[in-house]
């Protein structure tokens, strides 16, 4: 390596570290805003709540069948985030909880590096500041302190992205695994890292680097659903699960269907009015926005996947409070806000009001309690 190289090296590693640095540090600012307005004593019990207690049930007694005192089965949560728990635990002192929630904070940390990457590669280093830690201020970032596999999901869409930029099937495909073994959500990803593989492997002469990452993309995903038919008995057995939570792919006009029940019923109008329904309606605009970069250098299959992944997000039939953290893992769709021109301070403004505004909301949101997150 030439000392021209690894000066390079060095002060790529470098910037990446003080990446990671500034969404550790955004990460505290937003454990402390809602530790001081919810009560430190509070806190903890807060961030396991949801989903989060669930995902506590699997690590602590593993995969359970729906019973008639139990009717929702816990199949319904995909296996990587509780198992990487389980394993933790086995460090002394470690309980289930504590394994849920560092995991998800070093997670967030994790996905903050190939998002700034993207953001760099398709305009600059300044874009990618401001695509990261916009993320991390989004109203529902503050999942990503808690009990949750969003921070680990979007690690995995990020990577998969980043690698089919750089043109690396191996790595998108590996990646697209471990979205699988996370989410039913990474089937848009999945299926447009399996397209890209296609696409290019007559293109190339090492032909089986694209054939095994299009064969790698479904696999984890592939491999829990043969785990449920299993467990359940039921060839379509994982779609039964789903069904007893009242989960499913819905009509075109699902959400909004939605949005009229909540808008138009007393006890759930305001917050609809107030926070959901903006949030939904403003991702939407964006994906719009997004979409009209689809022709631009290193756009066009990122753009694919955001618009697929959009589209499943507003049409599928599932708790309504949790419509809008579905966005977190669709980043690219903060692109044409990232790009935006301005000063530094304003930006360093924006972005730490918007962080606070996240954690506080975060916080009057689990206090009330009353919806899923």
């Amino acid at each position: 390596m030439t000392p021209r190289a690894l000066v390079r090296w060095t002060t790529g590693w470098r910037l990446l570290a003080l990446v990671a640095l500034a969404a550790v540090a955004q990460r505290l600012m937003t454990l402390t805003v809602m530790g001081a307005y919810s009560g430190w004593h509070r806190l903890p019990r807060l961030l396991m709540t949801w989903d989060a207690g669930w995902y506590r049930e699997i690590v602590e007694s593993g995969y359970q069948l729906a019973t008639p005192g139990h009717e929702k089965s816990n199949l319904a949560f995909f296996p990587l985030f509780p198992a990487l728990a389980k394993l933790v635990t086995f460090v002394p002192g470690a309980g289930p909880g504590f394994a849920l929630l560092g995991i998800a904070f070093v997670a967030s940390i994790v996905a903050a590096i190939p998002i700034f990457l993207i953001g760099r590669q398709l305009h600059s280093p300044a874009v990618g500041w401001i695509l990261t830690l916009m993320w991390g201020a989004l109203p529902q970032s503050f999942v990503l302190v808690m009990g949750y596999p969003e921070g680990l999901f979007t690690a995995a869409t990020a990577f998969a992205l980043w690698y089919m930029i750089r043109r690396q099937p191996l790595g998108a495909g590996a990646a697209a695994l471990v979205a699988g073994l996370l989410r039913p959500s990474a089937l848009p990803l999945i299926a447009v890292v399996m397209v890209w593989c296609l696409v290019h492997v007559w293109r190339d002469q090492r032909r089986w680097r694209w054939v095994v990452g299009g064969l790698l993309a479904p696999s984890g995903m592939a491999a829990y659903l043969v785990y449920v038919t299993l467990r359940t008995g039921e060839l379509t057995g994982y779609f039964q699960v789903q069904s007893h939570w009242n989960l499913r792919f819905g009509k075109p006009w699902e959400l909004l269907s939605q949005s009229i029940h909540y808008l138009t019923t007393p006890t759930t109008m305001l917050v609809a009015i107030e926070f959901y329904i903006p949030i939904v309606a403003a991702f939407a605009a964006l994906t719009v926005l997004l979409a009209g970069r689809v022709r631009q250098k290193d756009y066009g299959w990122i753009v694919l996947y955001t618009v697929l992944s959009s589209a499943m997000i507003l049409t599928r039939s599932t708790f309504f409070w949790s419509e809008s953290r579905q966005f977190l893992p669709l980043f690219p769709l903060l692109l044409p806000l990232a790009t935006i021109r301005t000063s530094r301070w304003a930006w360093a403004l924006v972005l730490i009001g918007a962080t606070f505004a996240s954690a506080a909301f975060g916080a009057t949101f689990l206090l009330a309690g009353q919806y899923s997150v």
